[in-house]
């Protein structure tokens, strides 16, 4: 199948909560359509200087300007990641 693994990111709130300071909400909605279960890495890039204050699954600071979330999918399932970001610009 061309698509077993599709993705789907949407930012479900942005608030301007200074001059500077942002706060977003992201949602990432992964789907497995293979017929055995995947672990799907997803990576972001959250801007400027940032601090992640809520996410589910738990993520992983790589550097600076990257997270990683590991997410496991069962066959035909689907999963989430939804997560948080405050940041300065």
């Amino acid at each position: 199948m061309a698509f077993d693994l599709t993705g789907e990111r949407r930012q479900l709130e942005r608030r301007r909560i200074a001059p500077d300071r942002y706060r977003e909400t992201i949602l990432i909605t992964l789907a497995n359509h293979k017929e055995e279960a995947v672990t799907i890495e997803v990576v972001e890039h959250p801007p400027g200087d940032w601090v992640i204050l809520s996410a589910t699954p738990a993520y992983e600071k790589v550097d600076a300007n990257t997270i990683k979330f590991v997410v496991p999918v069962s066959p035909g399932g689907e999963a989430t990641v939804r997560y948080t970001v405050e940041y300065q610009l």
